[in-house]
């Protein structure tokens, strides 16, 4: 035997081989006093890192992206309609491409890599590229579809597992943290030093981040390693790589789709205000810059909390509570505006706090139902279906209805319009959630329960398979014991 078949053929050596490579030491939970599965210190901090790093970095561009075609590159208003139209349509279709792509190799690092490695180089080539419509559609359209928002949720779920799955609310909060203080800080920045300094930071930032996500993150985790392996271990086979229906079929239950409506009915209402607000601020009611940079910083006040309590949360209030809470907010949030006049314009920033519940609720609930619900083979993928359904379906539809909304019809018109439509939905939830008993809630228990009893029937079914070989050598080793047994007797009987 060769050495290589020697060492492959150690368990030893395999099992060493394949811990250092779903776990570097970053993530190894090194006191075996603890649960043998739980979330280490540094696990968590790097996590939290990256989530800080990656609202930081999104800060410098995020809502100065109008101001940089506007300002910078001089784009006409038709021009910047068509770039903030496209966008979240490319990425629509991209990110569950990449989530794909990622649950297909069963390398989440390594999707995450390759898009942030040329969504960074497609955002920096517009500080070269010249100031004309065509190149900057082509780094923004790179931009957007080197975009894979989910893949790194759904590798933090993957890596806290499902008992501590509560925990990924106080690693979220870190984007909000940085989000909230580079809105702000960002603003004075561009204003003081030009646009130039955006892109210098947001690449550094970028340059971090991926160090930290390269050296710090391993290759696969523990179940992407375990399906890796069973794949190459059935490679010849039909079933090694994930079945599409099985996606399909998850995906297309009632509640499911019920679930995924109501987040893009709060995403489409979430891109009105994103968009269209400080055009109403400004040009309706007179307010100040100042003022309008004010009401992006104060959005994050209530998701800290929210997301920082999010275990408690899940537990105690629930998934069907949640998404209520959160739909009533952002109802609130949108009849006040209508309310408000050039005396009373200040009474935006308390509104503005009402984004945090709104945002924070659905979230939370949002990626705890999308991790139940997900197919262990493609949880990654549903994840960045929910991130796409959210941040660009509703963007898409926002955006285009929303701007013919408000042009014919006025600002007040479109939230007020916008208000109605998220009751009706709430409404709708609260005659399934108390009226039918048909909520999130009862149908995650329901599903819990139908794969508790497919994994009883497929442990029973591997119980027979590994009984079948050893009752068949007990029988065969009976038929011996009575034939040489049925000898002795005849001998006996022949010595009487």
């Amino acid at each position: 035997m060769s050495p290589q078949e020697q060492l492959n053929d150690s368990p030893d050596v395999e099992e060493s081989t394949e811990e250092q490579l779903s776990e570097p030491l970053l993530l190894r939970n090194e006191d075996t006093t603890t649960e043998q599965n739980a979330p280490t210190f540094w696990g968590l901090f790097l996590f939290r890192f990256l989530f800080f790093l990656g609202g930081l970095s999104a800060s410098t561009w995020g809502r100065f992206g109008v101001v940089y075609y506007n300002e910078v590159a001089h784009l006409s208003p038709q021009q910047i309609g068509i770039l903030q139209g496209l966008t979240p349509l490319l990425s629509f279709v991209a990110m569950p491409c990449w989530g794909v792509v990622a649950d297909w190799i069963q390398s989440r690092k390594k999707v995450f890599l390759f898009t942030k490695v040329l969504g960074t180089i497609c955002l920096l080539a517009l500080s070269v590229v010249p100031h004309d419509f065509t190149p900057i559609l082509l780094c923004v359209s790179g931009l957007s579809l080197f975009r894979a928002s989910g893949v790194l949720d759904a590798f933090v779920l993957d890596y806290l597992g499902e008992s501590h799955r509560g925990l990924y609310g106080s690693i979220r909060l870190w984007t909000a943290v940085s989000w909230g203080i580079g809105a702000v800080v960002m603003g004075w920045i561009t204003d003081t030093f030009g646009f130039h300094l955006n892109f210098i930071l947001f690449g550094s930032m970028m340059a971090i981040m991926l160090t930290f996500a390269f050296f710090g993150l391993p290759a696969r985790s523990k179940s992407e390693q375990a399906r890796y392996e069973q794949v190459h271990q059935h490679q010849q086979e039909e079933d090694g790589h994930p079945k599409f229906q099985v996606l399909v079929r998850a995906l297309c239950r009632l509640p499911v789709v019920f679930w995924l409506l109501q987040v893009i009915t709060i995403g489409c209402g979430m891109a009105l205000v994103d968009t269209f607000l400080f055009l109403y601020l400004q040009n309706d009611l007179g307010a100040s810059t100042k003022l309008c940079g004010l009401t992006v910083g104060i959005t994050v006040l209530m998701e800290l909390p929210i997301f920082h309590y999010s275990q408690f949360l899940l537990e105690k209030v629930g998934h069907d509570a949640l998404f209520c809470i959160s739909m009533m907010a952002y109802a609130v949030r949108v009849f006040g505006y209508t309310c408000l006049t050039e005396t009373t314009i200040y009474w935006i920033l308390p509104l503005e706090i009402l984004h945090g519940i709104t945002f924070a609720c659905m979230w939370i609930a949002s990626v705890e139902f999308s991790a139940t619900v997900a197919p262990d083979e493609w949880s990654t993928t549903v994840q960045t279906i929910l991130s796409a359904c959210f941040a660009c379906f509703g963007n898409v539809l926002g955006g285009f209805v929303g701007g013919w909304v408000m042009q014919k019809y006025g600002a007040v018109a479109l939230y007020r319009g916008m208000g109605w439509i998220v009751c009706g939905v709430l409404i709708l939830h609260l005659f399934l959630w108390l009226g039918w008993q048909q909520g999130h809630d009862a149908f995650l228990e329901t599903l819990k329960a139908e794969r508790q009893a497919d994994d009883e029937i497929d442990s029973a079914d591997e119980s027979l398979l590994l009984s079948s070989p050893q009752d068949e050598q007990e029988s065969e080793s009976a038929t011996i014991n009575d034939g040489a047994g049925g000898g002795a007797g005849l001998g006996d009987n022949d010595k009487l």
